[in-house]
C-alpha cells in the first residue's frame, strides 16, 4: 500500500460530503413559470417602475424617480420562497432585491414603505 492514498481517499469523501451538505442547505429553486410576466409598481408615491420576468430566469427592470432613470437586467430565482434579482455591473441597482409573492403582487421592502409590483 502506498503512503498517502488512504488520506487522499478520505479527503475526497469529505469534500463530496461537504458539497452535498452545502447543496442541501441552499434553498434556491428554478423560477416558477406562473410568476413570469410583466409587472408595474403601484402604491409608491412619485415613483414608477416596471419589471419583466422571463420564464427562462432573466429579468429586465426600469425605475423612474424624479429625473432619475435606472435600468437593469439580470437573472432571477426563487430563494427561500422569495424572488431574488441578481444583476452584475457597477450600477447594479436591482442586485439582491427580494420580492415576496403575495396574491397578484410582488411585495418589495423600500425601507419606509412597501411597494407592490402588480402583474399586468
Amino acid at each position: 500500500m502506498t503512503r498517502g492514498k488512504p488520506s487522499s481517499r478520505c479527503a475526497g469523501l469529505a469534500l463530496a460530503a461537504l458539497a452535498l451538505t452545502l447543496a442541501a442547505c441552499t434553498n434556491t429553486s428554478p423560477p416558477p413559470r406562473e410568476l413570469a410576466g410583466r409587472y408595474e409598481m403601484v402604491g409608491v408615491m412619485e415613483m414608477g417602475s416596471q419589471l419583466l420576468l422571463h420564464e427562462q430566469g432573466t429579468f429586465e427592470a426600469v425605475l423612474y424617480y424624479g429625473s432619475l432613470d435606472i435600468q437593469g437586467r439580470g437573472r432571477w430565482a426563487m430563494v427561500d420562497g422569495q424572488i431574488e434579482l441578481r444583476e452584475r455591473g457597477l450600477r447594479a441597482f436591482f442586485d439582491k432585491m427580494r420580492l415576496v409573492p403575495s396574491g397578484n403582487c410582488l411585495l418589495v421592502d423600500m425601507d419606509t414603505t412597501t411597494g407592490c409590483y402588480r402583474q399586468r
